[in-house]
């Protein structure tokens, strides 16, 4: 006991050294904040908190894992952004959800949630600027890509701030925890398709009734003793249910890519990537010519996706992401020769990759 006891006075001292050290770094917070205002500039950067997170991984010793030393991390500078201001976060709603998840890994607990029933609803309100950022899901590594986000970025003004890459798995909950109990089953579509072996191999008798988000099918199956959901842990804890089976996705490699949306341009880092969308002339060869630049400078495209345009009936948009941002030179040369082979191009963003 007296080594425990030793321990634990060693402890204490460190949490004092701790403590004084994280007010000194919020009073430096202040002084940046009162810096930014006087320029207006953006309380959120995430070139530099990307900047952080890096150097903190390369000087992790342990025995704290990266994973660990990274949430502590993401709360501290949660707290320090909200001495400065306290920021306004819309996303996907209701809590609970994916999107509720991602907003939180990256904006931390300090900021102010505003959930919101659909996408659009997203992009409207960082558009009236009742939000600062929204979070909206753009692509799931086995589902391909949230087609509405693209959509919308048409015609939006917002520009892409910031993307987190988010592993996804699901959980069977619900109220008894038994399996062998549960005949009707509360699932949002995705999840459904992710996990649709597992369905069939454990619940190929239940009736399945699709619902509006992974928090919605949780919040159903709390209602019903007889019932299932197809969820996550958070959604499962606000809801009171229990965790009958963890990871039931059929592949264990699904990633959704999130994107923090805003009226502003995010500062170039050393981990960039740029995003376009842009239609062709019906011409043979006007797709090969329009990204032969890329390769000719040797930046690395690192995803296209072919969209149909709304107004015209076989006409398509292409969406590309690629490495660099466009403050870069030899990019905005690039994108110069883009536009002058496109009929119509418009830049997304240049946003740190993987924040």
């Amino acid at each position: 006991m007296k080594d425990i006891e030793e321990c634990r006075k060693k402890i204490d001292e460190i949490d004092k050294k701790i403590l004084s050290l994280l007010n000194s770094r919020a009073d430096l917070a202040i002084q940046i904040g009162k810096e930014k205002s006087k320029s207006n500039s953006c309380v959120f950067v995430p070139s530099r908190e990307v900047e952080i997170y890096n150097r903190l991984i390369r000087m992790n010793g342990g025995p704290l894992p990266d994973e660990s030393v990274l949430s502590v991390f993401r709360e501290i500078l949660s707290s320090t952004r909200f001495v400065e201001k306290s920021l306004s976060v819309a996303y996907l709603g209701p809590e609970g959800t994916f999107s509720y998840l991602a907003s939180k890994e990256i904006f931390g607990s300090r900021a102010d949630y505003l959930s919101l029933e659909s996408i659009d609803q997203v992009f409207l309100e960082v558009k009236k600027e009742n939000s600062d950022y929204g979070v909206v899901p753009v692509e799931n590594s086995l589902e391909g890509m949230v087609t509405r986000t693209l959509d919308l970025f048409v015609d939006s003004t917002l520009k892409i701030y910031a993307e987190k890459m988010m592993p996804i798995h699901h959980s069977l909950v619900s109220r008894s925890g038994n399996l062998k109990k549960i005949k009707t089953l509360y699932t949002f579509y995705q999840p459904l398709a992710q996990c649709r072996s597992w369905v069939d191999r454990n619940l190929a008798n239940a009736k399945i009734i699709e619902v509006a988000s992974s928090a919605e099918a949780a919040k159903r199956a709390s209602k019903n003793p007889n019932s299932g959901g197809i969820s996550n842990p958070e959604a499962a804890w606000r809801n009171k249910l229990k965790i009958v089976a963890k990871k039931i996705e059929d592949y264990p490699n699904n990633y959704t890519r999130f994107l923090v949306i805003s009226p502003n341009a995010s500062k170039p880092s050393k981990w960039d990537k740029t995003s376009v969308i842009f239609s062709i002339p019906h011409e043979a060869g006007s797709l090969y010519s329009t990204l032969k630049p890329l390769s000719d400078n040797g930046i690395n495209l690192t995803k296209i996706e072919s969209r149909p345009v709304k107004r015209e009936a076989w006409e398509y948009l292409f969406y590309i992401d690629f490495q660099g941002h466009m403050d870069d030179p030899k990019i905005g040369r690039v994108l110069n020769k883009f536009k002058k082979s496109t009929v119509f191009f418009k830049i997304l963003g240049s946003y740190p990759v993987g924040l």
